[in-house]
């Protein structure tokens, strides 16, 4: 499976914990599951894909850094997309 990232939350610490998906072409306003990313991790080294959509439009891949963490591959505008997220709502 392919997935946008589409939003996350952030813990005490301002890191990102959690990041909210859609299904690749979905409906970008509202994340469908929201998962640690922890999980997203797993999910990557399993075969499942994530991106992001960067300010210009371009889909920026998703990868597995390390057992518990996620960031965006390089794209020449930010080192991780992830932090420019908007929050995910929750509830």
């Amino acid at each position: 499976m392919r997935y946008q990232i589409v939003c996350h939350t952030l813990d005490e610490k301002d890191n990102i914990d959690k990041l909210g998906i859609i299904p690749e072409g979905g409906n970008k306003n509202q994340a469908n599951e929201i998962l640690e990313k922890e999980e997203v991790n797993r999910r990557i080294r399993i075969g499942h894909t994530f991106f992001f959509t960067n300010v210009n439009g371009q889909s920026i891949e998703v990868i597995s850094v390390e057992s518990d963490h996620v960031r965006t591959k390089p794209d020449g505008i930010r080192h991780n997309n992830l932090l420019e997220l908007r929050s995910c709502r929750i509830g």
